[in-house]
């Protein structure tokens, strides 16, 4: 069985139906490596919104990896590549940390708004 806490920070407000559906994917795709691949028990999902950046966070207490090993394996590592592409594409960053034993962290912000033109975030290319 599997404990999952949701925990939402700053003002929700409407996002473009690209964003939010990406960010929704790449949840789904952490979640599911936790679940399936880590073995974890314990999921914790974030999602942070300021006036400037929407960030999402997905935390598990499974058994973790060494990312740099898994990047240099030559194993397809598809949920990863995928999760990063997927941040890329709305013009986000992703990050992972992890370590063997220690769980994983997965993290995609994606900026809303550029600061100094007041310039709206674009419409993704969608996968």
């Amino acid at each position: 069985q599997i404990q999952l806490s949701f925990q939402q920070r700053g003002t929700p407000r409407a996002y473009p139906a690209g964003l939010e559906e990406q960010l929704l994917k790449i949840g789904r795709e952490a979640i599911v490596n936790a679940a399936r691949h880590a073995h974890a028990d314990r999921i914790a999902i974030e999602l942070e919104s300021s006036d400037s950046a929407l960030t999402l966070r997905v935390i598990d207490n499974g058994t973790g990896f060494d990312p740099n090993a898994a990047a240099s394996d030559g194993t397809p590592h598809y949920g990863l590549t995928s999760m990063r592409e997927r941040a890329e594409d709305i013009g986000g960053h992703f990050t992972i940390e992890s370590s063997e034993g220690k769980g994983t962290r997965v993290e995609a912000t994606v900026p809303l708004q550029d600061a100094h033109r007041g310039k709206r975030h674009a419409e993704p290319t969608l996968h």
